[in-house]
């Protein structure tokens, strides 16, 4: 099948990750995939199966849309494209005006089944816009969480057809390198029993990171030596290790920056957090349960759908340093829970939040939505 998948922009978020993850996945399969985007830091990540066209699919303006429709309409008729999978309200309406006039291209008669993906934590005052254009805009809406999809409803979402596919990671064929371990802790300057907390996201308020600086002083207090590692860029960057220093956590947290080898950070770590004051499913956290890590977060968007509070992690309300630092603290202290929790995280992702189970659901759907 030819599939092509648009986003707005290739760059660090979640939605971006999707794409990456999905069309590789399909193209594996032996689909024919491209992806519609304008640049951004993931696109040299891109699988080398995967065509790029890039396209100002960024411009949410009127005049933009339908440059996009345009640009969408000439690669349907061009390559026989069965399935558009759109990722934002914009380009799920772009999708929808490319298979009708007058952006039809010429020569092509069909109209093209869109599907659109719901990534994405909308501010409310706009929530009931972004309902509507993904009403108009899709045969199908696919919320990333039960979260997003029961939200987007609320505010209006009228898709003639609306479920939910938990978004997937790949799942590691082998058990993490143990050489990890020492090698990382060296690599970031820590000595190599160094307790060990890793978080990774994008440095923007929505995550909460500041929340965890706040915690760390008390988490060290009672696990004397604990580390922290800060995998991410963003536009709360400086802003952050400014905090950090003034907490006198100089010694004990890195920002490390973009990273392209989270895996051998996940297999170092002792502990994932990720203190979210919104979220809509974190993909972030799938990886870390994949990896077999204890997850301490919150309870906010699609959180609660992937961990399971007192079994594979523990949920904190959000904002609440205090409760953030009980929770990492008994995990550092105790490493036979961590053990436990590490399990059963596992086992979960396994069976409810691979790159393989999304895939299939996803492919299921184009199939019958193509036909």
């Amino acid at each position: 099948m030819n599939v092509l998948i648009v986003i707005n922009k290739l760059g660090l978020g979640g939605a971006e990750h999707f794409v990456l993850g999905l069309s590789a996945e399909l193209c594996r399969r032996g689909h024919r995939v491209w992806v519609a985007a304008d640049a951004g830091p993931l696109a040299g990540m891109l699988d080398p199966r995967v065509t790029w066209v890039r396209c100002a699919a960024h411009d949410k303006s009127p005049r933009g849309i339908l440059a996009l429709a345009r640009t969408i309409a000439d690669l349907v008729a061009a390559h026989g494209i069965a399935v558009v999978h759109a990722n934002s309200p914009t380009t799920a309406l772009a999708a929808r005006l490319a298979s009708s006039l007058p952006f039809r291209a010429r020569g092509s008669r069909r109209r093209v089944a869109v599907i659109a993906s719901a990534h994405g934590v909308w501010r409310d005052r706009v929530k009931a816009g972004v309902a509507l254009m993904f009403s108009l805009g899709a045969d199908s809406v696919v919320g990333c969480s039960d979260f997003i999809r029961r939200d987007l409803q609320r505010r209006g979402l009228l898709a003639r057809e609306v479920r939910t596919i938990h978004n997937g990671v790949p799942q590691p064929d082998a058990p993490a390198d143990p050489a990890c371990r020492p090698a990382v802790r060296a690599e970031c300057g820590l000595p190599p029993d160094a307790p060990l907390v890793v978080t990774a996201a994008r440095l923007a308020d929505q995550k909460g990171l500041h929340h965890l600086l706040a915690a760390f002083p008390a988490v060290r207090a009672r696990v004397p030596g604990a580390a922290l590692l800060v995998a991410g860029e963003g536009e709360r960057r400086a802003d952050l290790e400014r905090e950090a220093r003034d907490l006198g956590l100089d010694g004990a947290v890195r920002f490390l920056g973009r990273r392209d080898d989270v895996s051998r950070l996940l297999a170092a770590a002792d502990v994932f957090c990720l203190p979210s004051l919104s979220e809509g499913l974190p993909l972030a956290i799938a990886e870390a349960m994949a990896a077999g890590l204890p997850v301490v977060a919150t309870p906010v968007g699609g959180v609660p759908e992937i961990v399971q509070d007192g079994e594979t992690g523990f949920l904190v309300p959000p904002g609440d340093a205090g409760a953030l630092a009980a929770r990492l603290a008994a995990l550092l202290a105790d490493a036979r829970l961590r053990e436990q929790m590490g399990a059963w995280g596992r086992l979960r992702a396994s069976r409810h939040f691979s790159l393989e189970r999304m895939a299939t659901r996803f492919e299921a759907l184009y199939e019958r939505h193509a036909r």
